[in-house]
This record gives structure tokens, C-alpha cells and sequence, in this order.
């Protein structure tokens, strides 16, 4: 499971590289807010990841 989450966090966090990059381009107004939105989802994916992961490890009993 952590083995998965760990690759899942890495391709979201590849994903808003690639969409900061994609900012950074001359786009319409259509393809910016298409960006931003997409920016926007793979941002709170990393953050539901990390919050899930550390919440996991507070959940952990101590041996």
C-alpha cells in the first residue's frame, strides 16, 4: 500500500510540474483555465496523499 501511494504521490507530483510548465506557455484563455483547473486537482491530490500518510503514521501503534 505505502509502495503504491509513494508512486501515486510521485505522478501527481510529475503532473503539476508538467502544468506549471504548461502555464509558463502562451496559452488562449480557454487552455488557462483548463491548466489551472487541472493545476488546482493535482495539487489537492498531493495534499491528500501527504495528509493521508501522515495520518497513518500517528495511527500506528508503538511496540
Amino acid at each position: 500500500m505505502e509502495e503504491r501511494n509513494a508512486a501515486s504521490l510521485r505522478t501527481h507530483e510529475r503532473n503539476v510540474e508538467h502544468y506549471q510548465g504548461l502555464l509558463r506557455t502562451r496559452l488562449n484563455d480557454v487552455e488557462t483555465r483548463f491548466v489551472e483547473r487541472r493545476l488546482w486537482e493535482e495539487r489537492f491530490a498531493v495534499g491528500m496523499i501527504k495528509f493521508a500518510r501522515r495520518r497513518l503514521c500517528s495511527e500506528r501503534p508503538i511496540d
